[in-house]
């Protein structure tokens, strides 16, 4: 059971999961792992690029198959941004033949969430079903148990002209409102920005943060509706604790 999810920003992209792990027969064994892999590909000035690569389903086979992946197709010699999304779906074809088809129905699938910036800031963000290859057309992608509800949230807040910061700030609060609401998706958050070349693995302690201060917002979105459907608490008080929410979420400097 798992959350992860993708955004473009307008000068990069964003990746956050969940760390919620669930185990045994009845899913009844919970642990916390890391479900993202990160890192930065250093070729000539066209082909490199940075990566973040999620995965969603049995664990062991994401393991094998996030690992691979950057090394049969990341590093490969003939990887451009032309090329990316042949030889991707071409690994994961041979990926399945050979570890995922011969046990089917005996063994629990997988899922992907890919996404790359390129060196001139190109990005691409694509979402795996079984061996196929599906592009992000929306400029946000989810996967795991929690993705309905956090596409549909995403559908109304996200916009691709929002800028890193504040796209991070959306992909924390996305991935809070699924933990609140959807079972097994759960415990602590992870955050990775790419851009270009850089790669930044946002510090756990300021997520905390951040999530402490969202949870507040829970309230008081429920007192704006209440105002503007019956002219409830005062809208003052609301504007107040809208602007304090703001300038706590600005202090934490989340990419920073």
């Amino acid at each position: 059971m798992t959350i992860a999810l993708g955004l473009l920003a307008a000068d990069g992209m964003v990746f956050a999961t969940d760390t919620e792990e669930s185990w045994g027969e009845h899913a009844d064994i919970k642990t916390a792992t890391t479900k993202m892999l990160s890192g930065m590909v250093a070729r000539d000035e066209r082909t490199g690029c940075s990566f973040a690569v999620a995965g969603a389903g049995n664990s062991d086979l994401l393991q094998s198959v996030k690992l691979e992946l950057v090394d049969n197709v990341m590093c490969h010699k003939e990887w451009s941004y032309e090329t990316a999304g042949t030889l991707t779906e071409e690994y994961l074809l041979r990926f399945y033949r050979r570890h995922v088809r011969p046990y089917w129905p005996h063994i629990e699938d997988f899922q992907l969430l890919i996404g790359v910036s390129h060196a001139d800031q190109v990005n691409a963000l694509w979402g795996t079903t079984q061996a196929t290859l599906r592009p992000c057309m929306f400029g946000y992608e989810a996967i795991g148990a929690g993705r309905p509800y956090a596409t549909a949230l995403l559908s109304r807040l996200h916009h691709t002209t929002l800028g890193l910061s504040s796209a991070s700030l959306l992909a924390v609060y996305a991935i809070l409102c699924v933990k609140e609401l959807i079972g097994g998706c759960g415990k602590a958050t992870r955050l990775v920005t790419l851009s270009g070349l850089t790669v930044n693995q946002v510090d756990p302690k300021k997520i905390d943060e951040v999530e402490r201060i969202l949870k507040r917002w829970f309230a008081l979105d429920s007192y704006m509706l209440d105002y503007v459907f019956s002219h409830g608490d005062d809208p003052k008080h609301i504007m107040t604790t809208a602007r304090s929410l703001r300038s706590e979420l600005a202090a934490v400097k989340l990419l920073e």
